[in-house]
């Protein structure tokens, strides 16, 4: 099944979900933070969010908040 989930993801990052994830975003709609998800696009660095079940079926990213905060 979690293979599945990945291979069949439209989601465009490189990260294997958990069993637990997969659970969590069919029961809860959402899953705990996941860290360190890895865009495709190289130039761009390595993210945390949550994974969301929208109402009409598809998986969204739901962001830390202090994901984009910059640096001093």
């Amino acid at each position: 099944m979690q293979e599945d989930v990945n291979r069949h993801s439209h989601l465009k990052c490189l990260k294997k979900v958990t069993e637990k994830h997969v659970k969590d975003l069919c029961t809860k709609k959402k899953t705990s933070l996941i860290k360190g998800m890895k865009p495709k696009a190289k130039e761009m660095k390595p993210f945390d969010a949550s994974l969301v079940l929208k109402d009409d079926g598809s998986i969204g990213f739901e962001f830390a908040k202090n994901t984009f905060a910059k640096s001093k």
